[in-house]
């Protein structure tokens, strides 16, 4: 198996890379550092298209949405945010209670989710980052999320030991 450094970091002091995500069609890949910023790539030639340097904490989590112009992304600062790669403005911002670790979207049914440290889960518009229901899922940290397509179904672990299902269309 052949491999390939896509990225590195060329700061003298390298931030461990704590997520990634792929656009849909492969020509952009966004690693989330420890350090709180966001570093977007081009896939086919390894150059360093954009760094996002707002969040306030180290990132958890990324996910290209729609196209490879729009990005979600989580934090130890407690937003859940959504940026338009394209006209580099502010962030549509979503706030949490405490530090988020993880998020999934689903583009069929238009939502997205985010897990916290408190064990609340925050479902949320993908087009307008409104926050459409507060779940109350695990006594303690959520360390995964997943939501199956069409279905609405949540899946969500905890560090409490237990996996949950959701139904969203309920």
């Amino acid at each position: 198996m052949e491999k390939t450094i896509l990225f590195r970091q060329n700061n003298g002091l390298s931030s461990p890379l704590n997520c990634v995500s792929v656009s849909n069609k492969g020509k952009s890949v966004a690693c989330g550092s420890s350090d709180s910023k966001i570093f977007i790539v081009d896939t086919q030639t390894g150059k360093l298209k954009q760094t996002i340097d707002s969040h306030q904490g180290q990132i958890t989590g990324v996910s290209f949405v729609r196209d490879r112009f729009h990005l979600l992304s989580c934090s130890w600062d407690s937003t859940t945010r959504l940026w338009d790669l394209k006209d580099k403005g502010e962030p549509l911002i979503l706030k949490h209670g405490s530090e988020v670790k993880s998020l999934t979207v689903s583009q069929k049914i238009g939502k997205g989710a985010a897990g916290a440290r408190d064990g609340e889960v925050k479902i949320f518009s993908l087009s307008t980052m409104k926050n459409l229901r507060n779940i109350q899922a695990h006594k303690s940290d959520i360390s995964d999320l997943a939501i199956i397509g069409e279905s609405a179904k949540l899946f969500t672990s905890s560090w409490d030991g237990e996996c949950k299902i959701w139904n969203l269309g309920s």
